[in-house]
Order: structure tokens, then C-alpha cells, then sequence
């Protein structure tokens, strides 16, 4: 509650500050800490709703958990679920909040489709692998080409000792084409398409039409998704 939600108001103000496109670089940094501190566990990995003294947790995971639930119920619904949270137990000397009663806030401001979504980041260890199989550009006219786009998604859930269940993936992911590598963070970068599209467990095809030949294409940029291996994620045409 302390640290995630501290973690989060400050990734907001850098947001505010610099940009959307700006705030992948922090974003990276915090996935890949945690992906990193989960691997040099020596006792046992809990989920976000369980976690405690555990700073590759609710400082780095609890970054990027917060952020894709922002981007999903808006940030509108958070501001209100965490005023509710606060309203509710600013005063109190003897009942204090939970992850529990986190939970049930952001919930209370969610729709249906979502509910999912915040249990398997909160209840479970959620990892996605979400990757950049194959591309194909075709020039259709002089000032107009098709990308074919093969992408793999795939959901994991893992035990404290990082045993690994496959899970079914059904999610809506962003897909993105970008003017510079938007992993060089002093470029001047252009967002030239951005949209969500349906992918489920395996392979999935997409088609984008484009005006040029030559851009960056990535899934997931801004790291919705706590994906094992972000590297793959963006390819340059």
C-alpha cells in the first residue's frame, strides 16, 4: 500500500511532466528490475497481495501493475478508487487498509471485463511472453504499404519457486509503429499508429496499412503486461 501506491504517484508526475512516450524508459528499468530481483529469490516469490519486505515486489512489479491498470479503468476511476481508500481510512486508530480492501477499491471502479485482469496481477504471479515472430511489408500503391505482422502471446502463472503453468491468453494488446527505435530515449520519436489489438494464446496475424516503408513496430511498448523478455517486443523495418 505504502510503496506501490508512492511508486505510482510519482511515475504519474513524470508522466505529467515529460510524456507518455518518455515514461517506457522508467517503466523498462522497473520491469526488468523485478524480472531480475524474482530471479535472485532465495525463499519464495509471493504475490502482490502477499508481499512483504520483498522490494523487487511492491517497488518494481507494483510500478508496472499499477500503470496498466491506470491505462485500463482510466485514470479518472483510480483517482477515485484511491480517494475512496483514503476517505475511508484517513482517521481510523484501529482498522487499517489492506491489499485487501486495494483490491476491492479498484474493482468498485472497474468494468466487468477487467475483474480478471487485477485478480491475476494481484492474486497470482502473472508472467506473459509476448513477442515479435515474423514481418512482411508490401508496397500496394507509391505512398501506401501492408505489414503483415505475426505476433506469439502466451500467459503463464508460477508458484513461489517459479514452476510455470500455462494459462490462456485473451487480451487486447497495443500495437504500435514508431517513427525512431523508441528504445533511444533522446530521439525525437513519433507514434505514426497505435491501436489494440485481440490476441489470444499462440500465434496471431495482423495487418496494418502504412504510409512508409521504414519505422520501428512494438508490442506492448509501454509495458501493460509483466513480459518475461521485453527485447523481443521491437523490431525495426
Amino acid at each position: 500500500l505504502s510503496e506501490s501506491l508512492s511508486q505510482y504517484a510519482a511515475l504519474m508526475v513524470v508522466e505529467k511532466k515529460y510524456g507518455e512516450e518518455k515514461i517506457r524508459k522508467f517503466l523498462t528499468f522497473e520491469l526488468d528490475s523485478y524480472l531480475r530481483g524474482r530471479a535472485n529469490e532465495y525463499l519464495e516469490e509471493m504475490p502482490m497481495l502477499r508481499a512483504e519486505n520483498q522490494q523487487y515486489i511492491h517497488y518494481r512489479k507494483g510500478s508496472v501493475v499499477m500503470m496498466a491498470l491506470r491505462e485500463r479503468i482510466g485514470e479518472q476511476n483510480m483517482n477515485r478508487a484511491l480517494r475512496e481508500l483514503i476517505t475511508k481510512y484517513r482517521f481510523s486508530d484501529s482498522i487499517q487498509p489492506t491489499t485487501l480492501d486495494l483490491v476491492a477499491a479498484l474493482k468498485s471502479v472497474a468494468s466487468t471485463k477487467d475483474l480478471p485482469f487485477i485478480d491475476d496481477q494481484f492474486k497470482q504471479i502473472s508472467i506473459y511472453d509476448l513477442k515479435i515472430i515474423d514481418t512482411e511489408i508490401i508496397r500496394q500503391t507509391p505512398n501506401e504499404y501492408s505489414l503483415t505482422l505475426t505476433v506469439s502471446a502466451r500467459q503463464f502463472e508460477a508458484d513461489g519457486k517459479g514452476k510455470e503453468t500455462e494459462q490462456p491468453f485473451d487480451e487486447f494488446v497495443d500495437i504500435m509503429l514508431f517513427s525512431e527505435d523508441p528504445n533511444d530515449f533522446s530521439s525525437q520519436n513519433k507514434i505514426l499508429y497505435r491501436k489494440k489489438h485481440h490476441l489470444i494464446s499462440g500465434e496471431n496475424s495482423i495487418t496494418i496499412n502504412t504510409k512508409s516503408p521504414s519505422f520501428y513496430v512494438g508490442i506492448d511498448p509501454f509495458v501493460r503486461f509483466i513480459d518475461r523478455d521485453s527485447g523481443d517486443n521491437i523490431r525495426k523495418l
